[in-house]
């Protein structure tokens, strides 16, 4: 293990990784990491990779996430997560002069959703998140990260830095929204494959893309950096209309096709960005 706590890896909206230098190749998702003692303290996820194959940085899914996951499924049937309903971002240099910020600590509020739990406990567009029940944020993807590994009615209790003064606010978190949860569970070993994550296209992402109402289909919602996906220039954002001349409507289509490809099948993405459409391919590495 070479660190904890990795996040803006690009693998999904919620990343609190393990990083490794144990051998992790295409096919091993879903294997133990053990530590010396034979004790599972991970999940294998995905690998860094401009070949496909292991180059001694891999990420693996600490044991306790995934036994939040386990008890869920054995309650529910599925996984829940919580719900704060707030879009956040991470404090840069331009924010941190115009709020007249001591650091860069913290994750700012650039939306809120409607008929949310922060809407209905009164957060604001601009609050800055700085604790949350008293554990310090530096970043929005840890707060993405406690608030997820709450359950939905769990109350929270946040500090906010409102017009450069500290508030205290009690909330109530939700449960998140079907659209949401699928942008969560996006399969790694197709992220692993060709460098990018969907999700079907619900009320929440057409708020936050702009899309019309009767927009439908799959979004992109991630793209890994340095990938062969963004080297090709798809972006997210970019709604998938065919894949290899087939229409694509669902999630278990796009998976279906891809799943199928092996190393060095061409891949060819008709996409819809903004009122354009257009193709991008590229051959399986």
């Amino acid at each position: 293990v070479s660190a904890k706590g990795r996040s803006s890896v690009g693998l999904a909206d919620y990343e609190d990784f393990i990083k490794t230098d144990a051998a992790i190749n295409p096919g091993n998702s879903g294997g133990a990491l053990v530590n010396l003692h034979g004790e599972l303290v991970g999940i294998n996820t995905a690998i860094f990779s401009r070949t496909g194959g292991n180059m001694g940085i891999g990420f693996a899914i600490p044991i306790n996430m995934a036994k939040r996951a386990m008890d869920d499924l054995l309650e529910f049937g599925y996984v829940t997560r919580a719900w704060l309903g707030v879009y956040i971002g991470d404090i840069n240099e331009a924010i941190k002069r115009s709020f007249d910020l001591e650091n860069f600590e913290g994750a700012i509020i650039s939306g809120i959703v409607e008929n949310s739990p922060a809407e209905k406990d009164g957060l604001k567009v601009e609050d800055i998140i700085v604790e949350v029940d008293g554990v310090q944020i530096e970043n929005s993807s840890q707060l993405r990260n406690i608030i997820s590994s709450h359950k939905p009615k769990d109350d929270v209790e946040l500090l906010l830095l409102r017009d450069g003064r500290k508030k205290t606010v009690e909330i109530t978190l939700g449960t998140l929204p079907d659209d949401e949860q699928e942008i969560a569970t996006s399969k790694s070993e197709i992220f692993a494959k060709i460098g990018i994550s969907v999700a079907k296209i619900g009320k929440l992402l057409r708020d936050k893309y702009n899309l019309r109402d009767d927009q439908n289909g799959l979004i992109i919602t991630n793209v890994q950096r340095m990938g062969i996906a963004q080297k090709n220039d798809i972006k997210v954002g970019d709604i998938i209309l065919e894949i290899n001349s087939q229409s694509i409507l669902t999630k278990d289509e796009f998976v279906e096709i891809v799943e199928n490809l092996e190393s060095g099948d061409n891949l060819l993405f008709r996409l819809k960005r903004r009122e354009s459409k257009i193709f991008r391919g590229f051959a399986i590495p």
